[in-house]
């Protein structure tokens, strides 16, 4: 089964226009992941609340530590705590889609053969529906 982990930047911009129906319909999934470090990001925000409504978003209940190869990469270092964590989930599950913004991670975990999705034709088609 397909499971969705998304990063702070992607999920909010779905959250502020109350469209991540958008992202569960496209993908069809029964439920997505939010890394703890991304939901600590979100409830420094006015978005927590929204996100807690949403059933089918669950935070991570366990999160493996990023193995030793991902500690010693200088790049991965350099990434938000929400894409560290992000990356380092995609990376121990199967069949995992990633969904965030940064292009600096977004090509980081492309290198690692991490499957992603960018929010541009998402938030497109929420803002000018067919």
């Amino acid at each position: 089964m397909l499971t969705l982990i998304f990063d702070a930047d992607f999920l909010s911009s779905f959250l502020k226009i109350e469209r991540c129906d958008l992202i569960r319909t496209f993908y069809q999934v029964e439920q997505a992941l939010v890394p703890v470090a991304v939901y600590r990001e979100l409830a420094q925000t006015d978005l927590l609340r929204p996100l807690l409504a949403i059933p089918w978003i669950r935070v991570a209940p366990t999160e493996p530590p990023p193995d030793e190869g991902l500690l010693q990469d200088a790049t991965f270092q350099t990434l938000g705590a929400g894409e560290r964590a992000c990356i380092a989930l995609a990376h121990a599950q199967a069949e995992s889609v990633v969904l965030m913004s940064d292009n600096k991670a977004r090509q980081f975990a492309q290198s690692l053969g991490i499957p992603l999705s960018i929010s541009w034709p998402f938030s497109w088609r929420a803002k000018w529906p067919a």
